[in-house]
């Protein structure tokens, strides 16, 4: 039994050796293969002996018996005059020999690398990258609900019910959206900020870059006021100055301390949310702004959001469940919380929004591109490998194998591939620069996107996935090649096999399909986008310059001053020579309502929950004449529709058909609040698109300013002048009035409505971007395939002429043969984009994703587009001489 054991693992070790072996050079696999096989039966006789062994020579044995890998890695520098070096050797020169079509292939395929590259790259930041927060999948939004609004803010009342009755949450903070008036240095500045509870950086986790964070006594009530800046906020305006913690600032009028300053690498909490300060609330809540009206309880005032740290092992829907049950104990308690609800959403899911679809669209346009781009290289490479039958044949004939002919035009197309991915990267870093020059302010959630470690590794996969999909068939179909047949026919007339051909006509096919998807695509994007910017906003955007005023509640604290600051400012604005109007309103059209309420009707006995949600709007006297919004009945505001006379309301006409279908509205009375007093419809204007143009008219009402002083103040101006001397002017004015008032976002109507289309356009030109690409590649392979068509069959083309044919007969003989696959091609994009584009629904307007108009104009075009190219080729053969042709061979 002894020698038996000595002897089982002494084959082990043998076919173990054997299995190393394969990867060593064969010119050296005989001499290793006898090296080792005697140091095994040494080291065999070893361990028969191993008991009495003692540790040293135990450790060496055993680090000696691992070394057989190490010495078959090391042999690998031998390699360089093995097979797979010559072949790569090989494969460079014949590269670099054809030139043309090397240069074509590289180009193709670093087109679709480079584009996909692009586009992960956004995908790759925005999707798949974790949040840089601590246990990122932990951090929740509580949204409330209503039920017409699934993102609403919450209560004083909800916040509390919430934060008692709650047991899958380690921890909830609240915090207020709000700007903040900072004076000091050269001028006034409004920057976007929070009133956040005391526990909110806590909640994420977060440290700062220089000082603290708010501790939990800065939440108590009557605590000092403290900020807590931005790295960008502390660099901007304060240059970076490292003595700025401790320092007393004027926020809105009042006097608070810099206790730290951010990380810069935090990243907002949802799009369009980066602030620039922090400030703790004067109370153990945030506090509302002075704009916003406090009802007769802690009900009425919805104004918090709140953000949750589920516990571990807690899932969205144990949260939700809880949420739910709470906020219904909530409605049973309170009635007018019947239909008040609350939802909890993953931080992630808030952070990516839309976009999600959007991105993986155009990742999925891109792919598409990746498969013409490939399907292109591999009909070049086919057209290549056949003109090349006879040296596959002389190479055959002297002994190479059919795995050293599919070795070789591997290697030579994953050159390729290589060269082709590094020219890829460079046009993604180009067009990585382009897109994000292009994209709109807050249209990313995450403003670090780069071409990392990761896009690099998705990069090299497409890349060597690309090399092996275009190399493969054409490689099989050379590798079996018929060696007779190869070392009869020359180079010139050397005919491809029916799979070559067969496989060739089948790439067009693919290819026209492909890009049959994309082009559709895009044209429904086109002509989305034509429709939304047709949609009229309902009032006249041109020739008005807008801003934005902000007043301060230390400074505007009651109805009378800002009333009259809003009146002084109006007078000094008209004055303006070549002013023709004032417009003052709480939120500008277009891009979205501040303020929303659930006014009671006189006279409705609806619940609760059944108020329409309606977008609250506090306007001056010239408003609409201003705006050129069209009244429809009744009248508009005038002077005396003020604090002193009885209140009064305008309403637009979704609101009158919604809750008055059957009746006339005017002298209908509604309220937002049941401790004020009923306001009378005194006039009807035409729909406004307040939130977007591509969403549907909803009701609208708007009070006087007189009656109602705003804090937040949207001021457009209506003038012919030029922009650059109207904002200079208008900037001059405002700062006679009140020269500590910091004025915001001064641009025209125009680019305001520009900016709302601003991430359609860009969706839009790349996408169209995608289809010019496809169709170009799809002209191409068309064409491609019909010049080498054309080629081999130079001497029928001279035979049928020589024998009476007709040059049209000639022209359409090739055009018909080149058509085939494309109108084969056209049919089964058709099918296929019958269905993919349903994907594309949430991005249209007006146009549905089936619409027939789109498709037929695309079919034609794609077959107006193959048509030529395989007329150009085909017109070629038509000018063979038959005698040249007859003699050629």
């Amino acid at each position: 039994m002894r020698d038996k054991k000595p002897t089982t693992r002494f084959h082990f070790w043998l076919w173990m050796i054997r299995l190393i072996g394969v990867i060593v050079p064969r010119r050296l696999r005989a001499d290793w293969k006898q090296e080792w096989e005697s140091e095994l039966s040494y080291r065999d006789a070893l361990l028969s002996e191993w008991d009495r062994l003692d540790w040293g020579a135990k450790l060496d044995l055993l680090r000696r018996s691992t070394s057989a890998f190490w010495d078959a890695a090391w042999l690998q520098t031998y390699r360089w005059e093995d097979g797979m070096i010559r072949d790569l050797r090989y494969g460079l020169r014949m590269l670099l020999k054809n030139k043309t079509f090397s240069a074509v292939a590289v180009l193709t395929i670093g087109i679709g690398i480079g584009v996909n590259t692009t586009i992960f790259s956004v995908v790759n930041a925005v999707l798949l990258r974790p949040l840089n927060y601590e246990s990122p999948d932990r951090l929740v939004w509580i949204w409330g609900t209503l039920p017409t609004f699934r993102e609403a803010n919450h209560s004083l009342a909800d916040f509390e019910a919430i934060q008692t009755h709650q047991t899958v949450f380690s921890d909830i903070t609240a915090y207020h959206n709000t700007s903040f008036t900072v004076i000091g240095g050269a001028q006034p500045l409004q920057v976007a900020g929070l009133i956040a509870s005391a526990n909110y950086f806590s909640l994420l986790d977060v440290s700062p870059a220089r000082g603290r964070v708010f501790q939990p006594e800065d939440g108590k009530p009557g605590a000092t006021r403290v900020a807590v800046t931005s790295y960008d906020f502390w660099q901007k305006r304060f240059g970076g100055d490292p003595n700025l913690l401790g320092k007393t600032l004027s926020i809105n009028g009042e006097s608070v301390s810099v206790v730290g300053i951010m990380r810069q690498d935090l990243p907002p909490l949802a799009p369009g949310q980066s602030p620039e300060l922090w400030v703790n609330p004067r109370q153990t809540v945030p506090e509302a702004d002075t704009n916003i009206r406090v009802g007769a309880d802690r009900y009425a005032e919805h104004h918090l959001r709140l953000l949750g740290r589920l516990r571990p092992a807690v899932t969205l829907a144990q949260a939700q469940k809880e949420l739910d049950a709470i906020m219904q104990g909530l409605a049973e308690q309170h009635p007018n919380q019947k239909g008040h609800g609350a939802r909890v959403v993953s931080l992630s899911e808030i952070f990516v929004g839309d976009l999600r679809q959007t991105l993986l669209i155009l990742q999925g346009a891109v792919a598409l591109v990746l498969l013409i781009a490939c399907a292109n290289v591999m009909n070049l490479t086919l057209v290549r490998a056949t003109t090349r039958s006879r040296e596959f044949a002389i190479r055959a004939a002297l002994g190479a194998s059919r795995f050293t002919l599919l070795r070789q035009l591997l290697v030579e197309s994953l050159l390729l591939a290589l060269v082709g991915g590094l020219v890829g990267s460079l046009l993604a870093t180009w067009g990585l620069k382009l897109v994000l020059a292009m994209i709109p302010h807050n249209f990313l959630p995450s403003p670090n996107i780069a071409l990392d470690t990761s896009v690099f590794l998705f990069t090299l996969v497409i890349t060597l996935t690309c090399g092996i999909i275009f190399g493969i068939a054409p490689a099989l179909l050379a590798a079996k090649s018929d060696l007779y047949s190869g070392l009869k026919e020359s180079t010139r007339s050397a005919s491809p096999s029916i799979g070559a051909t067969r496989l060739r006509q089948t790439l067009v096919v693919a290819e026209v399909s492909l890009a049959m998807v994309v082009l559709i695509g895009s044209g429904l994007l086109v002509g989305s986008f034509f429709r939304l910017s047709a949609v009229s906003p309902g009032f006249d955007p041109n020739n008005l310059l807008t801003l934005w005023i902000s007043l301060t509640a230390e400074s505007y604290g009651t109805d009378p001053v800002r009333l009259h600051f809003v009146k002084n400012l109006t007078a000094t604005l008209e004055g303006l020579p070549g002013v023709q109007g004032i417009a003052v309103d709480n939120s500008f059209p277009i891009q979205g309502t501040n303020s929303h309420s659930f006014p009671q009707i006189e006279g409705h006995g609806v619940s609760p929950d059944q108020k329409p949600l309606t977008g609250y709007h506090v306007v001056n006297t010239n408003y609409f004449e201003t705006m050129g919004i069209r009244v429809l009945s009744g009248r508009t505001f005038t002077e005396r529709d003020n604090d002193s006379s009885p209140r009064v309301v305008i309403i637009n006409e979704a609101m009158a058909k919604s809750v008055w279908p059957d009746e006339d509205a005017l002298g209908k009375r509604l309220r937002f609040d049941s401790t004020e007093p009923w306001s009378e419809v005194v006039g009807i204007v035409a729909n406004v698109k307040h939130d977007g143009l591509q969403l549907a008219d909803s009701p609208h009402c708007y009070s006087p300013i007189l009656q109602r002083p705003w804090s937040f103040l949207a001021v457009a101006v209506r003038s012919k002048l030029d922009s650059a001397e109207l904002v200079s002017s208008v900037i001059h004015a405002i700062r006679e009035v009140d020269p500590n008032l910091p004025i915001v976002r001064i641009e025209s109507m125009r680019e305001k409505m520009k900016g709302a289309l601003a991430s359609r356009r860009l969706t839009l030109l790349l996408f169209n971007l995608f289809a010019l690409v496809s169709l170009a590649m799809s002209a191409i392979g068309i064409y491609g395939v019909m010049s080498y068509s054309v080629a081999q069959r130079r001497q029928e083309s001279g035979i049928r002429m020589a024998l009476g044919a007709q040059t049209n007969d000639v022209l359409k003989l090739f055009v018909v043969q080149g058509m085939k696959p494309a109108l084969l091609g056209i049919v089964i994009g058709l099918t296929a984009a019958f269905g993919l584009t349903r994907l594309l629904e949430t991005l249209l307007y007006g146009v549905s994703s089936t619409d027939s108009t789109t498709f037929a104009a695309i079919s034609l075009l794609l077959i107006l587009v193959a048509a030529v190219a395989c007329w150009i080729p085909a017109r070629r053969a038509t000018k063979v001489d038959p005698i040249v042709a007859l003699r050629h061979e």
